[in-house]
């Protein structure tokens, strides 16, 4: 193997994690051109809303999502950590040799114990990034109703007042 295949391996993987990263914001511009993928992208983003809507109301059920959330991320990093370590071990363990096209299984075990945990550090990621836009919603809500019930609270304050003055 040579160095051009590790270089394109190298440039593989950051590439990977960039399309990952940014394929929401690549779809909300090819949304604006697109119908059909703009109505799905509405559709998703309204059965988000009325999701974080329900959380707004049912604490409980919010917290089990939290919870739910933090769970998967330390399950999906721990079994990636299971499945990469024996590459890792397997990779430390042939001997610094001169063996020829063997030598290279170093290589290639500890690459392949690096992609893994690449691959679960990507789905933690997306598994964060919707429970944080998840969380900014429910916090929107929230605030929404509270200005609502300060608002509605000075009015109601307001036509107390008013009704003691003119009975008083």
């Amino acid at each position: 193997m040579d160095s051009a295949w590790w270089l394109a391996l190298l440039l593989a993987v950051p590439v990977g994690i960039a399309t990952n990263l940014l394929t929401p914001q690549i779809a909300k511009v090819a949304a604006r051109y697109n119908s059909k993928l703009r109505r799905r992208l509405d559709e998703r983003t309204e059965r988000q809303y009325q999701r974080a809507k329900e959380f707004a109301e049912d604490s409980s059920s919010y917290e089990s999502y939290l919870m739910l959330a933090i769970l998967r991320t330390t399950l999906i990093y721990a079994i990636g950590g299971v499945i990469s370590s024996p590459f890792a071990l397997a990779a430390y363990s042939v001997p610094n040799q001169n063996l020829g096209a063997w030598f290279y299984l170093w290589d290639v075990l500890f690459g392949f114990s690096q992609l893994i945990n690449l691959a679960a550090t990507v789905a933690v990621l997306n598994i964060a990034r919707e429970a944080m836009r998840t969380v900014n919603i429910v916090r929107g809500i929230r605030s929404e109703r509270r200005t609502a019930l300060a608002a509605s609270t000075k009015a109601d304050l307001r036509d107390t007042n008013k009704a003691q003055v003119a009975a008083g």
